[in-house]
């Protein structure tokens, strides 16, 4: 609810201020729910694990952006991304230069702008799990 409420408000001032159909709105997670949490902490549904796993109910978020006229309505895209490759493509669609240090990230405009035949930019997505040592 209280979500609902917040993105309301959001999409309310990009109206009032005529700026929402020159905005993109995206709205992801950086991973699935706590374990540790039990029942309370999210579901990833059908999906096996949470956070800190990369089971697909770990790794594996919905997003949804949004940006009329860029985007089109009703548009899915099935192909992964990382949360890694935003910084690069607002740089894309803004004309704005990348960081001197290496970055991982890729422009994934073709495949947000749902552009026919599209494919990921990242040849891989390599992760690392880090475990605490007990002490």
């Amino acid at each position: 609810m209280e979500i609902d409420w917040s993105v309301g408000q959001v999409m309310s001032a990009l109206e009032r201020h005529k700026i929402d159909d020159n905005t993109l709105v995206i709205f992801t997670a950086d991973n699935g729910p706590w374990l540790s949490y039990g029942d309370h902490a999210g579901s990833v549904g059908p999906l096996r694990e949470g956070k800190g796993t990369m089971f697909d109910g770990g790794c594996r978020e919905p997003t949804v952006m949004w940006w009329p006229g860029e985007i089109p309505a009703g548009t899915r895209c099935s192909v992964p991304a990382m949360t890694i490759d935003i910084l690069p493509t607002i740089a894309h669609l803004t004309g704005a230069e990348l960081p001197q240090q290496k970055i991982d990230g890729k422009n994934i405009w073709p495949l947000i702008s749902g552009e026919d035949g599209a494919e990921s930019p990242q040849r891989a997505c390599l992760t690392r799990q880090e475990r605490t040592r007990a002490r």
